[in-house]
């Protein structure tokens, strides 16, 4: 199944994202990225597939439910997931790890789509934001199993993580994927704080909590230092938003400098 979305280049290339699908469930990290030249001519496909074969079992013997229950045990199993180390954050300060404890979460069904996925969303509990969930497909070469797709934020926005858990009769339960999406990547820009009638300022992303209008407790402001940096790898993309111009899919892309990614423009007075 191609994205409608159609990125296109200054040459007038396009490029066309696949994912591949069966019986309607998506296949885990099986996609295909396909480019076109401006005359519409394949020029090159990359990415990866994989052959189901047939009698494939889409209907899950493990609920939703129980799944969740899973992870809430592997969470309280593998406390903080990770160890911070000498990581810190946008302000300098060390990243702090909080112990994770969701023994008491009670999985609740907000909703519920028909369709073959049977795209879920779970109420949040004692985690930072409601909890989707769908059927996917994991290949585990030489075999493909169904598994359970979950996106948990944790408490106090601690990182948000995918996991995938066992749902087929062989498998129930079993937690087969842990990975954290969150990105903590520290970045300025040059640009534009007000509406015109001054120069670009280079400011840093995250601003600084005094930048902030006062609306914050005293305790409130402490904390604010303790969330992640925002933008993913060298792109204006971070954790709850994609910066485009426009109606293009395309975001921008920033430079490292000095281990720090700095989005500056060529143009002084240019859209981006």
């Amino acid at each position: 199944m191609a994205d409608p979305n159609v990125q296109k280049t200054s040459s007038g290339a396009s490029v066309v994202r696949l994912q591949q699908y069966y019986q309607g469930i998506p296949i885990f990290q099986m996609a295909l990225t396909v480019h076109f030249s401006d005359r519409k001519q394949l020029r090159s496909a990359t990415g990866d597939n994989v052959s189901i074969g047939d009698g494939f079992n889409v209907i899950p013997s493990f609920g939703v439910k129980e799944a969740i229950l899973e992870v809430c045990n592997y969470l309280n199993a593998n406390q903080g997931l990770s160890d911070a180390g000498d990581q810190v954050d946008g302000w300098g300060q060390p990243v702090k790890v909080t112990p994770i404890d969701v023994s008491c979460y009670k999985p609740k069904i907000l909703a519920v789509f028909p369709m073959p996925s049977r795209p879920t969303v779970l109420d949040k509990g004692l985690f930072e934001d409601y909890i989707p969930a769908n059927l996917v497909i994991f290949h585990q070469g030489p075999q493909s199993r169904l598994r359970w797709h979950f996106v948990i934020t944790l408490p106090n926005n601690w990182g948000q993580y995918v996991f995938i858990v066992g749902a087929d009769a062989d498998s129930s339960g079993e937690i087969l994927y842990a990975q954290e999406v969150s990105v903590h990547v520290a970045a300025q820009g040059n640009v534009f704080e007000f509406n015109g009638g001054h120069d670009r300022d280079m400011v840093p992303f995250p601003r600084p909590v005094e930048d902030y209008p006062p609306i914050l407790t005293p305790e409130e402001q402490s904390d604010f230092g303790d969330f992640p940096d925002w933008v993913d790898k060298d792109q204006a993309i971070g954790n709850s938003t994609v910066a485009t111009l426009g109606d293009s899919p395309t975001t921008l892309t920033g430079e490292d400098i000095g281990g720090l990614l700095t989005f500056n423009p060529d143009d002084s007075t240019g859209d981006d």
